[in-house]
């Protein structure tokens, strides 16, 4: 996994762009937030990720935000936790 900083997000867009800690600079969709709402992202917050090509920037998938730009860390939130929050607590019901 690499480590960076969101460098901007838009939550009204839902994308933004993170940098690495070596200064790349990889594009970031709020469907690959692992840890938080994407409405808390802010510049500056620490995160860590994996990476997939795309053009004309890689992507940045996985992501996990680690700690608020603030200092203030982020709890990390479980698969069960993202599919409550996806489902609204209706893991396992059917829809007909």
């Amino acid at each position: 996994m690499k480590t960076g900083r969101i460098e901007r997000y838009d939550d009204t867009v839902g994308y933004g762009f993170i940098i690495d800690d070596e200064g790349n600079k990889f594009y970031l969709h709020h469907d690959e937030i692992r840890t938080c709402d994407p409405g808390t992202l802010a510049s500056g917050d620490h995160v860590r990720f994996d990476v997939q090509d795309g053009s004309p920037h890689p992507r940045a998938v996985s992501v996990q935000i680690t700690q608020k730009a603030d200092g203030s860390p982020v709890p990390e939130w479980t698969d069960d936790d993202l599919l409550r929050a996806v489902l609204g607590g209706r893991r396992g019901r059917r829809h007909d």
